[in-house]
């Protein structure tokens, strides 16, 4: 039997206030320009999401209690993809000024105030400055601005420049693609292509770093539950007759058996011949719309359309020039269907032009927001490009260094783009929390960054005039610090198990979670 450890009353709101006060210490002196970093094993960074998952703490039940900052961070990181740092300060010092308002549920009933009546308290709070903060956007509509959103990141002026021109090419509907380069320095390219949250069964395909890419792919797009490998081998034979040359085979479909994927992988390795497989429950439009992408006939093989699987043949297969599949994110660039397919009424089309129409065509009639929000999204999809930063450097702490606020800096781009830029260096929290008034109970912990900026400056202010973030960072840092702690208040006792791996497992979980 695992042995429990408790925390009860006013000790576990002290062992609560004890691992706030420990993370925005932490936390706090890596922000701002005179910021510090960690040197964690990974590597050196301040990269809040990274530091928070190596801190544990010398009792286990603050040690579970960390889990609720990782919890702001996993969602900050989810939400906008930067600012978790300022997320998980702006949480900790939320709840080291609320706990002394929290009434003793031991003592005499007769309290006026209550713990759910403080929560919608905080909620309104929050509600009102969320307005605020909407008022503050500034729209990014030129480069010169999203250099400013980049800067505030990257802290490399150079660096910044190379991210805001990509992200800039590439347009608000871009997918941004991350990785580590070969010659040194930062690289950057603008490709068309197309990103689906696909699943991956042949791992193996993998590399060391969990990545697969190949170059001139066929592509088949079926509605389709493969059982058999048989139902594949009319396909495989009707490709080695075309004669054409095939570097690899991508397979996206609604779902693979597991008899299906042992033989396609047994067979690809005897003939060293790469086959991929990509399933996702998806709706019939948008296996169309990756069979628009890649020029492929959709093939769906419900009862009432009468088409076998069998039936399949080589012509019918899409084409893509790359195609890179990670653990989360599937790309296919330049495909089939952007080659000219004709004109119409003076206009050049598009196998992806004309699917974009016809998805217009459909939102004319949509009742439903959602659908059409839905829609919005899948014609953003076809028609963003892929933006490729490749980050390199002199030494391997450098370049682990580098890759993190890069990363920061496109999702701060892409946000700002999106969806308008704020004051950054913590002046728009400031400016909030002041207009909403010192009885506010946000205002401490809005003006925390600020202070810890200048603190961490020596007590002197920053010239902070070109410094701003993305509106979607602060307002994700606000909304997602409230929606943790306001559990964390409402927390009496804290049992945890006294095995230190079980912190660490959680973690792990946590992380993975996305």
């Amino acid at each position: 039997m695992i042995k429990k450890i408790y925390s009860l009353g006013n000790e576990a709101r002290q062992t609560i206030s004890a691992v706030s006060k420990q993370i925005s210490d932490i936390l706090g002196k890596t922000l701002g320009p005179a910021g510090r970093n960690y040197f964690l094993p990974q590597g050196i960074t301040n990269d809040g999401r990274t530091i928070v998952s190596e801190i544990r703490f010398d009792e286990e039940c603050q040690d579970q209690i960390a889990l609720a900052f990782h919890e702001i961070a996993r969602q900050q990181d989810k939400d906008a993809g930067d600012g978790t740092t300022t997320a998980m300060v702006l949480g900790a010092e939320l709840y080291l000024s609320m706990v002394n308002k929290i009434p003793d549920i031991d003592l005499p009933v007769g309290n006026e105030i209550t713990v759910m009546g403080l929560l919608q308290d905080i909620d309104k709070e929050k509600d009102k400055a969320l307005e605020l903060l909407k008022a503050k956007i500034i729209k990014t509509d030129n480069l010169e601005d999203l250099r400013k959103v980049s800067f505030t990141s990257l802290e490399n002026r150079e660096a910044a420049d190379m991210v805001a021109e990509t992200m800039w090419r590439g347009g608000k509907d871009c997918y941004p693609v991350l990785d580590y380069g070969f010659n040194g320095k930062i690289e950057t390219e603008v490709v068309k292509g197309v990103s689906f949250p696909l699943n991956i069964a042949t791992t193996a395909m993998f590399n060391e770093i969990g990545r697969t890419e190949f170059h001139d792919v066929n592509v088949i797009v079926a509605n389709h539950c493969f059982e058999q490998y048989t139902e594949l081998t009319p396909f495989m034979f009707s490709m080695m007759n075309s004669k054409v040359k095939v570097n690899a085979l991508v397979i996206v479909a609604k779902q693979f058996s597991v008899p299906f994927v042992q033989s396609v992988m047994e067979v690809s390795k005897r003939t060293n011949f790469p086959i991929i497989l990509l399933s996702a429950n998806f709706h019939n439009d948008t296996f169309e719309d990756i069979a628009s992408y890649v020029g492929a006939k959709m093939i769906d093989t419900h009862p009432k359309t009468g088409v076998k699987i069998t039936d399949l043949k080589f012509d019918d297969a899409g084409f893509c020039k790359t195609f890179i599949a990670r653990e989360k994110e599937t790309i296919f660039m330049e495909g089939k269907g952007l080659e000219l397919i004709g004109v119409d009424k003076n206009k050049v089309l598009t196998r992806v032009g004309k699917r974009v129409e016809e998805i217009k065509k459909l939102m004319e009639t949509e009742k439903s927001g959602d659908e059409r929000k839905q829609m919005e999204t899948r014609i953003a999809s076809l028609t963003g490009g892929i933006t490729k930063i490749y980050v390199d450097a002199k030494t391997a702490a450098e370049r682990y260094y580098l890759k993190l606020k890069v990363e920061d800096a496109m999702n701060s781009c892409r946000g700002a783009m999106n969806e308008g830029m704020v004051k950054g260096g913590g002046l728009v929290l400031k400016e909030v929390a002041e207009e909403m008034g010192s009885d506010s109970l946000l205002y401490r912990a809005l003006i925390a960054p600020y202070g810890r900026i200048i603190q961490n400056n020596g007590g002197k202010e920053f010239d902070l005039g070109d410094v701003y973030d993305s509106y979607s960072v602060i307002k994700g840092e606000i909304e997602n610090a409230v929606s943790v702690v306001k559990v964390l208040l409402t927390i009496e006792g804290i049992i945890s198990d006294v095995e230190k791996s079980f912190t660490d497992e959680l973690v792990k979980k946590i992380n993975n979670a996305d």
